[in-house]
C-alpha cells in the first residue's frame, strides 16, 4: 500500500514537470543576473526595454522584457504541442537607498508571464552576487509553480490531493491565515525553497526563518510561525519525493 502511494506521487511528480520547471527557473535566472550586471548579450532570448514600471527615471538601473521562454512541461489534459507555448518574464532593478539589504519580489499573471522586482541598495557591493543568485531562484521557481496551478499552463495533478495539508493550532493574524496559508501559496513557498534545501529538515530551517522574517516585520504574530510551518511542512512531506527529502 505505501509503496503504491510513493510509485503514484513520483508519477505525478514526473507528470508536473518540477524537473523540466527547475531548469527553466536557472536559465531565466542567468538571464536576470545578466540584465543586473548589464551583459545584455549573453541574454538566451530576445528582449526589449520595459518603460511602464511605475518608478522615477533616476532610480531605475535597468528595466527589460525578457520574451519567448518555452513552456516545455506537459500540459494536463494535452499532448505534446508541435509548438510549445512561452512566457515572458519583466525585469525591474531600481536603486532604493532607504534599503540596506537587497530586496526581490515576484508576481505571476496566469498563462502568460512573471514580474520580477530587483531592489538595490545605493553602493550594494557585487560581492552579494550569489546571494541574490539564490533569493532570484526562489522567487521564480515560486512563480513558475504558480503558473503551474491554473489557466492555460495547468499542470498535471493539480487537483484537491495536491493542495491537501493539515494545520496544528489555529492562526491568529489575518496574513497567516488568507495568504500564508493560502493553498496555492503553502505549494509556492515550499517548492520555491526546496530547491536550495538540501534535506528536510533544511527545508524546515529556510521555511522557518521565512516565517521569522514576517513576524519580525510585524505581518504575523509570533504565534503564527510555527501553525504556518506546520502546514507548509506538512505540504512538503505529502508532495516532495526527491532523494535529498527521504
Amino acid at each position: 500500500m505505501i509503496r503504491d502511494y510513493v510509485r503514484e506521487a513520483l508519477l505525478n511528480e514526473r507528470r508536473s514537470g518540477r524537473k523540466i520547471l527547475r531548469t527553466l527557473k536557472g536559465r531565466i535566472v542567468r538571464d536576470i543576473m545578466h540584465v543586473i550586471t548589464g551583459q545584455l548579450s549573453k541574454v538566451s532570448v530576445p528582449l526589449a526595454e520595459y518603460s511602464d514600471h511605475g518608478y522615477a527615471e533616476e532610480d531605475v538601473l535597468s528595466s527589460y522584457e525578457l520574451e519567448e521562454y518555452e513552456w516545455e512541461k506537459k500540459i494536463a489534459g494535452s499532448d505534446t504541442p508541435e509548438f510549445y507555448p512561452t512566457i515572458s518574464v519583466t525585469v525591474v532593478v531600481v536603486e532604493n537607498s532607504s534599503r540596506q539589504q537587497f530586496n526581490v519580489s515576484g508576481e505571476s499573471v496566469e498563462g502568460s508571464s512573471i514580474e520580477v522586482l530587483v531592489e538595490l541598495p545605493t553602493n550594494w557591493p557585487s560581492k552579494n552576487f550569489q546571494a541574490l543568485h539564490a533569493e532570484l531562484g526562489n522567487t521564480i521557481l515560486h512563480e513558475l509553480e504558480h503558473l503551474s496551478q491554473i489557466g492555460g499552463l495547468m499542470s498535471y495533478d493539480r487537483g484537491e490531493r495536491y493542495y491537501a495539508f493539515d494545520v496544528t493550532g489555529e492562526p491568529q493574524s489575518g496574513e497567516a491565515r488568507n495568504y500564508l496559508l493560502d493553498p496555492s501559496e503553502v505549494a509556492g513557498h515550499v517548492i520555491g525553497y526546496s530547491e536550495g534545501a538540501s534535506s528536510m529538515e533544511d527545508l524546515r530551517s529556510r521555511l522557518r526563518a521565512d516565517l521569522e522574517t514576517y513576524s519580525r516585520l510585524g505581518r504575523i504574530v509570533e504565534d503564527d510561525v510555527e501553525v504556518v510551518l506546520s502546514g507548509w511542512m506538512d505540504w512538503a512531506k505529502k508532495n516532495l519525493h526527491g532523494k535529498k527529502f527521504k
